[in-house]
């Protein structure tokens, strides 16, 4: 679920957020790596895109308002 670009709108997100909060996939959140057992914790929607700031102090929409910030060109939710 975690890529960026990858989700290409709400919905889909919604649906894959739905996919894995459904109990009867809950075998599927588990993997073992390195041998050891790894399990899905929590799943949050963060948004559609993210964008870069050099201020840390910067840390929600309100306060990036007419700052100037990057984005990731390749990301066609930040397209607009």
């Amino acid at each position: 679920i975690d890529a960026l670009g990858a989700v290409p709108s709400n919905a889909v997100a919604q649906r894959a957020i739905s996919y894995v909060l459904d109990a009867r996939n809950a075998g599927k959140m588990t993997t073992t790596l390195g041998g050891n057992k790894y399990e899905v914790a929590g799943v949050s929607p963060l948004g559609s895109a993210y964008i870069f700031v050099r201020d840390k102090n910067i840390n929600s929409v309100e306060k990036a308002a007419g700052k100037k910030f990057a984005v990731l060109g390749y990301d066609n939710a930040q397209k607009i």
